[in-house]
């Protein structure tokens, strides 16, 4: 009487692995599966993740950078469309005083995206004058930007640049 050895399998499918090198599995159909295939589908499959989070990496930078031309350019009303509304509570800007406030430099200091690839902060210095009084300042904005899936963009969370 023989002993079973449940560790090895039978010899007939050893013989069938053996005779396919390349083998690491069966399909459904019962054919060998070659190496490259599943390493290729594993690569297809991680690859695809990667893209996308790369796709809203590079938006994350085209959006800042727009955000960016617009505060430089003292084109605040558009610079307000990046904000992200807060229900029906929306920030309270007076254009009217902003008109006076010029930016002369606005430099990426430092920017943080989460491993979820959700929230990004950025730290800018902002350099600015006001036309009364002829001097310039400097402000830092500690920027939060949020992704929102919906919308498939990303939005600030902390408002404009508090000009002071």
């Amino acid at each position: 009487m023989q002993k079973n050895n449940n560790s090895a399998p039978p010899q007939k499918y050893t013989e069938k692995i053996k005779s396919f090198p390349l083998s690491l599995g069966r399909c459904f159909t019962g054919l060998p599966v070659p190496k490259y295939v599943l390493c290729l589908c594993v690569l297809l499959l991680t690859g695809c993740a990667s893209i996308k989070e790369s796709k809203q990496i590079s938006l994350l930078e085209n959006i800042t950078n727009a955000y960016e031309t617009a505060i430089r350019w003292s084109r605040y009303k558009e610079a307000s469309g990046f904000i992200l509304a807060h229900g029906t509570q929306e920030q309270a800007v007076n254009f009217k005083k902003l008109r006076k406030t010029k930016v002369t430099s606005y430099e990426l200091i430092n920017r943080n995206i989460s491993k979820d690839k959700l929230l990004a902060r950025q730290i800018v210095e902002i350099k600015y004058y006001n036309l009364d009084s002829m001097i310039e300042k400097t402000l830092i904005d500690a920027q939060v930007w949020e992704y929102n899936r919906e919308e498939k963009t990303w939005r600030l969370q902390n408002g404009l640049p508090d000009f002071k």
